[in-house]
């Protein structure tokens, strides 16, 4: 199976976060703890170089199949209609049927 573009970019999205959260974290307390200046502190962001959809709030959770973004089961990151045609196939083993 393809992963499709959309997905594809989102994996480089949370990589790219990943690699620039502790820097983050470390600049927001420092900018709390007033370490340092307001003006030192806009220097410092604007150098880390992340765009406007590298935050986390512009992550987004996809399938991997069909790259929905709504009705996403957080265990195996499939759209819940793939994952009913897995487990009625038996593809997916560890899942008991509820009330589809």
């Amino acid at each position: 199976m393809k992963i499709k573009t959309v997905v594809l970019f989102d994996i480089l999205r949370r990589c790219h976060y990943k690699n620039q959260e502790s820097k983050l974290k470390v600049l927001k307390i420092m900018g709390r703890l007033r370490f340092f200046s307001f003006y030192n502190l806009i220097n410092i962001f604007s150098k880390l170089k992340m765009n406007n959809k590298d935050f986390f709030c512009a992550i987004n959770n996809k399938c991997f199949i069909t790259s929905r973004s709504k009705g996403l089961n957080k265990r195996v990151k499939i759209s819940r209609i793939k994952l009913k045609e897995f487990v009625n196939n038996g593809l997916l083993i560890g899942f008991s049927k509820y009330s589809w």
